[in-house]
């Protein structure tokens, strides 16, 4: 960094060599250019800023993040992801394809909608059961086409682990349908106590009348 005549600073850069030695070897000359690179070199210095600001926001994120190019193969996961997969455990993941990293039934589970999003080119959200290290997970994943540098396409992802909420609805479907059953029953119950005590009025009449008919009858009587 260098300051302008003008008084603000600049970033240059220098290149020269020793045109000229005397006969002991020592320098009398020089010759180089100098370069203006404040425009690059603010460049280079907001896309390091872009890329940090990056890697923090996925370092904290709650949300599982990953890349992966057309081949399936991982570019990009995020602490959250490996976490969640893997633990402590992490393996050289980088560059490798899903069917390296995973059993071929799992790497399957992740390819599948993959493909989809490639040939669509438009986004896309999957809910998984994804196999990890405490078990398996359920996952809502947000999948979208994303291009490189170069234009290549690959399939970035956001995905949140809903596995207590599914665990949740579930237990509040089964106990949903318990308690309809038990209030089946119960209208159930009432309705056949109501019907007995009705049929036992009826039965209170005829046994009356019948005991009345017998005494009217000679002993013996068919």
């Amino acid at each position: 960094r260098v300051r302008h005549s003008a008084g603000h600073w600049v970033w240059v850069q220098s290149r020269g060599h020793v045109a000229e030695r005397d006969a002991s070897g020592n320098p009398l000359r020089i010759s180089g250019t100098i370069s203006d690179i404040t425009e690059h070199k603010q460049a280079e210095l907001a896309l390091r800023a872009s890329q940090q600001l990056f890697t923090s926001f996925m370092r904290y994120s709650p949300a599982a993040a990953f890349i992966r190019d057309a081949e399936g193969r991982l570019i990009y996961v995020n602490r959250a992801y490996e976490e969640a997969i893997w633990g402590d455990d992490v393996p050289e993941w980088s560059g490798r394809k899903m069917t390296d990293l995973f059993r071929p039934d799992v790497a399957n589970i992740y390819l599948e909608s993959d493909q989809r999003v490639l040939a669509e080119q438009r986004s896309l959200v999957v809910e998984q059961r994804i196999p990890a290290r405490r078990g398996t997970l359920i996952w809502l994943t947000v999948k979208f086409p994303l291009h490189d540098h170069a234009g290549q396409l690959h399939v970035g992802a956001m995905a949140l682990d809903i596995t207590d909420r599914r665990r949740a609805e579930e237990q509040r479907r089964v106990l949903e349908a318990r308690t309809t059953e038990a209030q089946k029953l119960e209208s159930l119950g009432l309705l056949a106590g109501g019907v007995a005590h009705d049929f036992n009025n009826i039965l209170t009449s005829v046994l009356g009348y019948a005991d009345l008919a017998r005494t009217t009858l000679e002993a013996g009587s068919p």
